[in-house]
Formats: C-alpha cells, structure tokens, sequence
C-alpha cells in the first residue's frame, strides 16, 4: 500500500496533468471561436462583393446609355457652353466608370468613419497593410 506521500505526488501529478489538459481545451475552443469569427466574416464579404458586383453591372447599363448620348451630343453641337457642359457630364461619366471598375475589383476592404457613428467601406484604398 502507497503512503500518504506517494498518494500526494501521484494527485499533484494528475491535478498538472488535468491543468494542461483544460489549457488545451481552451486554447482550442479559442481557436474554433477564431476560425468561427473568419467564417462568419469571410461570408458577409462575399455576399458584400456579389451585391458591388450586382450594383456595378446594373450601373453600368445606364451609364452606357448616357456615354453615348453624350457623344452624340457632342458631334452635333458647335456651342461652347454646351460643349462645356457635356465634357463635364462625361468626365463625371467617366468617374463614376471608375469607380464601378474598383468595386469590382475589390476583394478586401477597409472602413472609414462617414456621418456620426457610421462607417463606410472606403474603396479608394486597401486596407491597413494590404498593398495593391
């Protein structure tokens, strides 16, 4: 029969043995909720880029249609001021042509601070440490 002493190192040795195995367990349930978190995340992102992509198609349409017209506008008419001002509507064209091409291509995103509290995802650069 064991003594009290060697009863006391073989509990020690099973409390240690047991406080590895519950840091194990936590380590790992903290690896799940991680992995859970970059699920989570890595969905609401790709339903964020299909609707850009969906946004962006639907844009482009119309933008197509007042491209042309611009164009149109512009061969036939010798005014300066019109001419002027259908240059500015196909700069502003082209811009927002722009803008539809880099949420398309947009595959990581950063946010910045818009009105009170709200954040909007800022297109025009990649994110903290992401070079492009």
């Amino acid at each position: 029969m064991k003594g009290t002493a060697g009863i006391n190192r073989e509990l020690l040795r099973e409390i240690a043995t047991l406080k590895r195995r519950v840091q194990e367990l936590e380590e790992l349930r903290a690896g799940y909720r991680k992995a859970e978190e970059e699920e989570r995340h890595s969905a609401r992102l790709s339903a964020a880029l299909e609707m850009a992509g969906a946004i962006c198609h639907e844009v482009n349409q119309p933008l197509q249609i007042i491209s042309a017209r611009i164009y149109l506008l512009s061969m036939d008419n010798t005014d300066d001021r019109t001419r002027e001002a259908l240059e500015m509507m196909n700069e502003q064209v082209q811009r927002i042509g722009a803008i539809t091409r880099e949420l398309m291509g947009l595959k990581k995103y950063s946010n910045r601070d818009y009105i009170g509290n709200i954040k909007i995802t800022d297109i025009g650069r990649p994110p903290e440490g992401d070079a492009r």
